[in-house]
C-alpha cells in the first residue's frame, strides 16, 4: 500500500511540474497556455489572404499577442474571436494589413480585462445577429479599453445594438489615443454606455443608419485634451476614411449623455465626425522651410485625418525639395503616425521624436550643420513589433558634418530597437557598444584631409576608433597630406612614432599622447605662438621625445623655436632638432653668444669696452669668451677695437 501511496506522489508531481498555465485569454476559441503561446492554432484561425503566411503568438514578458494576416470567423452563443477573461494589461497587436474578425450570434471581442489594441493598418470587426452582447466590441468587468495607433472598423448589422458597449454598471471606460476608430451599426447607436471616452490626437467617425438612434449615448463624460483643438461635426459626407465634410458642429452634453448641436438638441440618425486641428503656425513649427512644406501640403491648419495620411517625409521626394532646408523639427511630434524621415543631405540641427511611436527609420548622413545625436538618442521610442528600427546615420566622406553618436548614446538606440549604419563607399557598416570609442567624425577630427585619411584606414572604415584598435597603433605616417589642423591625434593614445611633415600645421595637439619618443614635424607653417601652444599644452614626457622641427628649404615654412622655447620644453623631456649642413643636431637651450657682448647683457655697448678693460686691467680674472671679439684666441687692446668696429658698423 505504501508503495501504491509512494507511486501515486511521484505521478502527480510530474503531471504538476508539467501542468501549463492559462494565461487568461482567448483567440478563436483557443485558450493561451504556456504550452501553445509561441504558436496559437486552431480551427477558427485562418489566413486572411492565403498566399500569405499568418500566426498567432504571445510573448508573456510583454503581455502582448500577436495576430498576423488572421482571419476569424465564428457561429453559435458565446463563440468569440478574441476573448480576454482575466488578462489585465494585454496588449493585441495585429502586425500587418489584413486582419478580419467576424461573429454571427455575439461580439468577437469580449473584454473583461483591461486591453490596449494596436496595429499597422486597418482591422475589420463585424457582427450579425441578436444575441445579448451582439456588439462589434463588448467590455465589462471595469475594464479600460484603449485604441493605440491603431485603425478599427467596427461594424454591427442585423440588429439595434450599439457597435461598441459595455456593461454600463461597472465603470467601464474607452481611451482613442492616436487612432482612426470607425463605429457603425445599423439600427442603434455606434458608441455607448461607458463611463467615460477619452479622444487624444485621434480621428473618429460614428455612424449610425438608425434615423431615431444617437451615434453616441449613454456616455457620462467625453473628454479631449486642450491642444491640439477639438472639432466635432455632424451630418457628414465621407468620401473615404482619409476625407470627410460635415454640415454642423456638435458639442457633448453631460446632461445628456450624448452630443447635441449649438441649439442643444440631441441629434438622432446623424454620424458625428471627432477631429483634432493643429495650426501650421510659427509656434507650433518655429522652422520656416518645415511650416512652408506643411502649409503646401495641408493649407493653415493640420488635422488629425490628414496627420494618418503623413507616414513618410522624404526631402528628395518631389515638392518637397524645401525640406532639405530645415534645421529644426520641432513640430515633428505632431505627426504621430510618422514612420520614415529621410533628411539625407539636409541642415538639420534639432530633431527629437518622443511621440512618434510608429518611427522605424531614420536617414540623416551627409548632413552639413553637425547634426547632434544629443537628446535624439533618448527620444527614440521602442521600435514597433514587425519591424526593422533603422538609422542611417553617417557617410565617412570629407563633406560630413553629421556627428557619431557617443557610446552611451548608441546604447540608447539600440536598446529602442535601431540599428545605426555608417556608409563608407559602397560598403555599410553597424556600429557596435561593446566597447568604448572616439568617434572620427567633423566634431573629434575638424580637418578635412586628416579625416579621409582615417575612413581609409581598416581602424576607421566604420568611422569610429574602438579601444582594442587603438591598442594596436604605435605609428603613423601622415607626411604630405595637405592636412592643416591635427586636431584628434590625441585619440591615439599609443603612438610612439609620428610623421607629419610637410604638411600645413600651425600649431600642434598631443596632449594625451604621452607615449611618443619620436616626431617629424618640419616643412609645415609652425610659427612661434604654434610652438608655444604645443609647449603649453605638451604634458611631461616619461621618455625622452625627439622633435625634428626645422629643415631649411624652399618648402620650410616653420619658424625654428626660440632658445627660451626650447628650454620649456627641454622641461618637459622633449627636445627640438633641427637640419644643418653635416645633418640632424640638437637646438641649444641656452642663449647664443653675441659677439662684443662682454657682460652678457645682449647688447653690444660702449659697456662691453669697459668690460674690456676689466680683463686687460685684470680687475675682472674670469676669462669670458665673447671678450675675445676678433677670435684670436686672446683679450688683447684688438678686441676694444673690434667693439667700436662693431658700434661704427663696421
Amino acid at each position: 500500500m505504501k508503495k501504491i501511496f509512494t507511486t501515486l506522489l511521484l505521478i502527480n508531481i510530474v503531471l504538476l511540474a508539467h501542468a501549463s498555465t492559462y494565461y487568461g485569454f482567448k483567440i478563436g476559441g483557443v485558450a493561451v497556455t504556456s504550452d501553445n503561446c509561441h504558436n496559437v492554432k486552431g480551427s477558427n484561425i485562418k489566413a486572411n489572404v492565403t498566399s500569405e503566411p499568418y500566426s498567432v503568438s504571445y510573448d508573456p514578458t510583454t503581455n502582448t499577442v500577436t495576430l498576423k494576416n488572421v482571419k476569424i470567423e465564428r457561429t453559435g452563443n458565446d463563440n468569440r474571436c478574441i476573448f480576454n477573461e482575466s488578462c489585465d494589461g494585454l496588449t493585441v497587436y495585429f502586425s500587418t494589413e489584413n486582419s478580419y474578425l467576424s461573429s454571427t450570434t455575439c461580439a468577437p471581442i469580449r473584454l473583461n480585462a483591461s486591453t490596449t489594441f494596436t496595429c499597422e493598418a486597418l482591422v475589420r470587426v463585424n457582427v450579425h445577429g441578436n444575441d445579448g452582447d451582439a456588439n462589434a466590441l463588448y467590455a465589462a468587468n471595469g475594464a479600460t479599453v484603449t485604441f493605440d495607433h491603431a485603425t478599427f472598423f467596427m461594424y454591427v448589422d442585423g440588429n439595434s445594438n450599439p457597435a461598441v458597449s459595455c456593461s454600463s454598471t461597472t465603470g467601464e471606460k474607452l481611451v482613442i489615443h492616436h487612432s482612426r476608430f470607425y463605429a457603425q451599426s445599423a439600427n442603434g447607436s455606434a458608441l455607448s454606455r461607458f463611463s467615460s471616452v477619452r479622444c487624444d490626437g485621434s480621428a473618429v467617425i460614428l455612424n449610425t443608419n438608425s434615423s431615431t438612434a444617437c451615434a453616441m449615448s449613454e456616455v457620462s463624460a467625453f473628454t479631449c485634451p486642450s491642444y491640439p483643438a477639438m472639432k466635432i461635426g455632424y451630418d457628414v459626407n465621407i468620401t473615404n476614411f482619409l476625407t470627410y465634410t460635415y454640415f454642423g458642429e456638435a458639442s457633448f452634453s453631460s446632461s445628456q449623455k450624448t452630443f447635441v448641436n449649438l441649439g442643444n438638441d440631441v441629434l438622432p440618425g446623424k454620424d458625428i465626425i471627432i477631429s483634432q486641428r493643429i495650426p501650421i503656425d510659427e509656434t507650433n513649427f518655429p522652422d520656416a522651410a518645415f511650416r512652408s512644406w506643411l502649409v503646401g501640403k495641408y493649407g493653415s491648419s493640420l488635422e488629425t485625418f490628414e496627420i494618418f495620411q503623413v507616414r513618410t517625409i522624404n526631402v528628395e521626394a518631389a515638392g518637397s525639395e524645401v525640406l532639405a532646408n530645415v534645421h529644426d523639427w520641432t513640430g515633428i511630434h505632431n505627426l504621430a503616425c510618422l514612420r520614415r524621415l529621410w533628411v539625407q543631405g539636409g541642415n538639420t540641427e534639432l530633431l527629437r521624436l518622443y511621440a512618434n511611436k510608429e518611427f522605424y527609420h531614420l536617414k540623416s548622413y551627409d548632413n552639413s550643420q553637425g547634426f547632434s545625436w544629443a537628446g535624439l538618442a533618448s527620444s527614440f521610442n521602442p521600435v514597433p513589433s514587425g519591424k526593422e528600427g533603422l538609422i542611417e546615420g553617417f557617410n565617412a566622406i570629407a563633406a560630413e558634418h553629421a556627428q557619431i553618436p557617443y557610446r552611451s548614446q548608441l546604447a540608447e538606440i539600440k536598446t529602442a530597437g535601431f540599428d545605426f549604419i555608417v556608409k563608407n563607399g559602397n560598403v555599410t557598416y553597424s556600429l557596435h557598444a561593446l566597447e568604448d570609442y572616439c568617434p572620427i567624425d567633423f566634431f573629434h577630427f575638424p580637418d578635412d584631409a586628416f579625416r579621409t585619411f582615417l575612413y581609409s584606414r581598416a581602424e576607421g572604415l566604420d568611422a569610429v576608433l574602438h579601444d582594442s584598435e587603438n591598442a594596436t597603433i604605435h605609428s603613423y605616417d601622415l607626411k604630405n597630406l595637405n592636412i592643416a589642423d591635427l586636431k584628434g591625434i590625441e585619440a591615439f593614445t599609443n603612438l610612439t612614432h609620428l610623421y607629419v611633415y610637410q604638411n600645413r600645421l600651425s600649431t600642434l595637439y598631443l596632449n594625451k599622447n604621452t607615449k611618443l619618443v619620436l616626431l617629424y614635424c618640419y616643412w609645415n607653417k609652425i610659427k612661434s605662438e604654434g610652438w608655444e601652444q604645443f609647449i603649453a599644452n605638451a604634458p611631461t614626457f616619461s621618455n625622452r621625445l625627439d622633435v625634428y622641427c626645422y629643415y631649411p628649404s624652399s618648402l620650410e615654412q616653420n619658424d625654428p623655436p626660440t632658445w627660451q622655447q626650447v628650454a620649456q620644453a627641454n622641461a618637459k623631456n622633449i627636445h627640438f632638432y633641427q637640419r644643418l649642413a653635416h645633418g640632424w643636431e640638437e637646438m641649444s637651450d641656452t642663449a647664443p653668444m653675441i659677439p662684443g657682448d662682454v657682460n652678457g647683457d645682449g647688447f653690444v655697448t660702449s659697456a662691453d669696452v669697459t668690460a674690456i678693460y676689466d680683463v686687460l686691467l685684470g680687475t675682472d680674472m674670469t676669462f669670458n669668451a665673447t671678450a675675445d671679439v676678433n677670435g684670436d684666441g686672446f683679450v688683447t687692446s684688438a678686441d676694444v677695437t673690434a667693439v667700436y668696429d662693431i658700434l661704427l658698423g663696421n
